[in-house]
């Protein structure tokens, strides 16, 4: 939906707590979110993960719309942040403000799982409402490209590539459905 439709929606809801993953051709646009947000429900906890959250993003550390950034993988760092809500720990990989409002980063998340542990999205049912004759899928973590405006290839020192036989039962799922 449109940025008005999303916070329409966020406000109606009224959350504890919102994530958004961002990517470089979304991220103006989850801190716009973010501020509306912070602006309307101020006691709403914003995370925000993906591949442009990183210790060394100037451009988003400028900003201080989001209360805290996951960095590296985050399904396991986010459950984390889920149990121990509203208290946020010093886990590694987060980025979080100091005393005095300045970002810091609690460290690199030694202990990141491979992307084959992770569970699908597709094979568990939970994007199903999302199968519309295009299935997006997230092949691969990473990029081989060094583009110096991107930080997609900054968060891994190599591709981490999903199961070939995970990939196959996500395309043969979403062509049954």
């Amino acid at each position: 939906g449109s940025d008005q439709a999303i916070l329409r929606f966020l406000l109606d809801v009224k959350p504890d707590i919102v994530s958004m993953s961002c990517y470089l051709w979304n991220l103006e646009r989850s801190l716009f979110l973010a501020r509306q947000l912070h602006g309307e429900l101020p006691m709403c906890t914003v995370v925000l993960g993906g591949p442009e959250i990183t210790p060394h993003n100037e451009f988003l550390l400028a900003h201080g719309e989001f209360d805290v950034g996951v960095v590296g993988q985050g399904e396991h760092t986010w459950d984390f942040l889920l149990k121990s809500f509203p208290r946020v720990p010093d886990i590694p990989g987060l980025l979080k403000r100091g005393e005095h409002g300045q970002w810091y980063f609690t460290g690199i998340n030694e202990n990141e799982p491979s992307v084959k542990g992770l569970p699908s999205p597709y094979l568990l049912g939970c994007l199903d409402s999302h199968l519309d004759k295009i299935l997006w899928l997230e092949t691969v973590r990473g990029c081989v490209h060094q583009c110096t405006y991107c930080h997609y290839h900054k968060q891994f020192k190599k591709l981490k590539p999903f199961p070939l036989d995970r990939i196959e039962a996500e395309v043969r799922r979403a062509v049954k459905n």
